[in-house]
């Protein structure tokens, strides 16, 4: 094992919808013998979603891994790492990813997450797991400072939804008069 093995905690992140089919997915180090190709990686996250409809336990250990997450509104969120990586590294990075979502899937009845809000705002979550974690090192876990750091994302949805109701409007103008 040499240092950059000590550095590198996260070895994939895996979010599902309920039925177990890939929202996202990142496989920080392809060679370990289950991530090799897609086949395989599509094989471990359905064990991971199977395991977890029997269990619903938040922490598991499949093969030669920790696996920390479950259901998280109508998705499932999976942070894995080695058996001998800290579980409370993982369990934070599941914590403030779910919180996170949450955010991004806010609306003025809910904050629950759901499968629509996620791809609606999926840049927004793409911005934000770029802060937490590159290449399977984690390098944030505190969510003020993740949101600081990416003003545009809050900005940039709210822009896009005025951009599209504009559109709408516009749009329904001019049809209107026809």
């Amino acid at each position: 094992m040499n240092d950059l093995d000590l550095i590198c905690q996260i070895k994939a992140l895996v979010l599902l919808d309920s039925n177990g089919k890939r929202i996202h997915s990142a496989f920080y180090d392809q060679n370990i013998e289950e991530f090799k190709t897609e086949k395989d990686r599509r094989a471990f996250e359905s064990k991971v979603h199977e395991k977890n409809k029997i269990t619903n336990s938040e922490l598991e250990i499949i093969d030669q891994f920790i696996v920390v997450g479950g259901k998280t509104g109508e998705l499932e969120l999976f942070i894995v790492g080695y058996k001998n990586v800290n579980e409370l590294v993982l369990l934070d990075v599941f914590n403030v990813l779910t919180s996170l979502m949450r955010r991004i899937c806010a609306t003025e009845d809910s904050s629950v997450i759901t499968k629509k809000g996620i791809l609606d705002n999926y840049w927004v979550l793409r911005l934000y797991l770029d802060e937490i974690i590159s290449d399977g090192i984690v390098f944030e876990v505190d969510e003020e400072t993740i949101v600081a750091r990416t003003p545009l994302a809050d900005q940039g949805a709210t822009d896009l939804n005025n951009a599209i109701e504009m559109a709408k409007e516009r749009f329904s103008y001019f049809t209107k008069g026809r």
